[in-house]
């Protein structure tokens, strides 16, 4: 794929023209009657990249990206999981910046019976960053790692009562040189969800959200 854009610099007395090249793929197939591959992903670079109006005159756009994902998907009528992973690289030549991030999910849905089903997914997250700029506090102060789960139990009684109870925690680490907000983090929220349905057509649910948060 190839893109141009016309681009009105920030004095407005020019008109840049980016020009972006990307080549992308995907690949994908059975590994068994019950494992299925996919790969896909990408690499794009960038040419006649806008100047800065700034003091420093290198351009502030990515001049290369690259994505790869991989994802296995297995399962039986019951029960289905997957593992993904995923790369991500930004990188800025003319400034000597790259920020890179690798990411890992695991996952997967069990239907217990008819009535009851079960959903759970980890994720992290792992992310670098460097750039020729030694002031302190660095790139990397600034780009925390972080981990997410998740479990969801969805029970149906019937047809017009469901209850579902969700459980999620999340935390993010960095040194936050900057007292940010957000910066360094910790999250446990529960969630009760009831709802019933008369047979008239109103419906009543309940919602108790219990959650906890630190910053």
């Amino acid at each position: 794929r190839l893109q141009n854009d016309d681009r009105v610099n920030g004095t407005q007395t020019f008109v840049d023209v980016p020009k972006w090249s990307t080549v992308e793929g995907r690949l994908s197939g059975r590994l068994s009657r019950a494992i299925k591959l996919t790969l896909r992903g990408y690499t794009q670079s960038l040419s006649d990249p806008p100047a800065s109006v700034l003091t420093d005159p290198r351009t502030l756009y990515w001049t290369n990206r690259n994505f790869f994902q991989a994802k296995l998907d297995a399962g039986t009528p019951n029960v289905n999981g997957y593992v993904i992973y995923t790369n991500r690289v930004n990188r800025n030549s003319e400034r000597n910046t790259d920020v890179k991030t690798d990411q890992y999910t695991v996952g997967g849905t069990w239907q217990i019976n008819q009535s009851v089903n079960l959903f759970a997914e980890y994720h992290h997250e792992n992310w670098t960053g460097r750039t020729d700029t030694v002031d302190v506090p660095a790139l990397n102060d600034f780009l925390p790692d972080s981990d997410t789960g998740v479990v969801d139990l969805n029970w149906n009684l019937g047809r017009r009562a469901n209850i579902s109870l969700n459980y999620t925690r999340f935390a993010a680490y960095n040194d936050n040189p900057l007292l940010l907000q957000d910066g360094n983090t910790r999250g446990s929220y529960v969630t009760i969800n009831t709802h019933y349905r008369f047979p008239a057509g109103y419906e009543l649910g309940l919602i108790v959200p219990p959650w906890t948060y630190r910053d």
